[in-house]
């Protein structure tokens, strides 16, 4: 017969699986806190490879693989400081008190000694790329932090800023590779990062959040906009597409103008759901949740491809 387990010793092998729980959790906690979902956008840093001759080069593959995992870290800073300085008002929100930071399951003191290390592996990782490549990251690590700190609440500077945010990844992956961002892709950028910023606060409005700059009122005229960004975007891929600046770069560029109506179509489709009320408050986490983002972005990527 086995002898009877006392009360101390069950308390003690309680203990120790409690502790790893509880430390097993924080851990959860902290990196669903860091947002790896988010990551995706990083991968912006990739696009002057794919829209270069040194698509077929694997070291400019591995170059922005290297950057992007650089940014993410970078943006995982970032957001544990915006997190920060919204603890009080993500409280009241119904959606973000569930974030980690806003339902205390991990401290503030985590957050503020996490964000700067992970800011400064960051860019340190890109400064083995290039000085240039790591003053372009430091850049945007500078100016996201002043966009959480006061930016975002500057009518339209927000938005701006937000374009800015995108924009400048792809500046970033064309600095490493050392493939020069044209001006053609420089403007198409600028103008659908645009669009899409103006987009998630026409979505916000629709769902009721009117807590930075914007009224109700507003909202016809964010739309609009936001719209004509939009179009503007896909105005300038077409006279880029027709241009001859490009004639040398593929072999058969007439193939590109595939791409014209596949980026008006999402366009499009990104503004009836936003319109109806079916888009949640960030464009490209909801595009990468649709099937047919997914579908056009594959045909618009394979009409490069073929036409390269």
């Amino acid at each position: 017969m086995p002898p009877p387990v006392s009360v101390s010793n069950s308390e003690s092998i309680a203990r120790p699986i409690d502790s790893f729980a509880f430390r097993f959790n924080a851990i959860r906690a902290f990196i669903k806190a860091l947002r790896p979902h988010q990551w995706i956008k990083n991968g912006l840093v990739f696009v002057p490879v794919l829209t270069s001759r040194t698509f077929v080069d694997p070291a400019m593959w591995l170059i922005s693989g290297v950057l992007f995992v650089a940014w993410s870290l970078v943006a995982s800073g970032s957001y544990l400081i915006n997190d920060l300085v919204d603890l009080k008002s993500d409280r009241n929100d119904p959606e973000k008190r569930d974030r980690p930071l806003a339902s205390a399951r991990i401290s503030p003191a985590a957050a503020r000694i996490g964000a700067p290390i992970l800011i400064a592996a960051g860019i340190a990782i890109s400064a083995t790329i290039s000085l240039e490549t790591a003053a372009v990251l430091a850049g945007y690590a500078l100016v996201a932090q002043a966009y959480s700190l006061f930016l975002k609440k500057r009518l339209l500077v927000d938005v701006f800023i937000l374009a800015f945010l995108y924009t400048v990844r792809v500046v970033g992956g064309g600095v490493a590779t050392g493939n020069h961002v044209t001006i053609w892709l420089l403007a198409f950028s600028s103008f659908i990062f645009l669009g899409l910023a103006l987009l998630k606060r026409c979505a916000e409005g629709r769902a009721g959040v009117y807590n930075r700059a914007y009224r109700e009122a507003d909202q016809p005229l964010l739309l609009l906009f936001g719209v004509a960004s939009s179009f503007l975007s896909v105005l300038i891929l077409s006279l880029y597409v027709e241009s001859r600046t490009h004639l040398a770069m593929y072999t058969h560029p007439g193939l590109l103008w595939l791409m014209v109506p596949f980026v008006l179509f999402w366009q499009c489709r990104l503004w009836f759901v936003t319109h109806r009320g079916e888009m949640n408050t960030d464009p490209i986490l909801f595009s990468m949740r649709d099937p047919a983002s997914w579908v056009l972005g594959a045909l618009t990527v394979g009409a490069v491809l073929v036409a390269g």
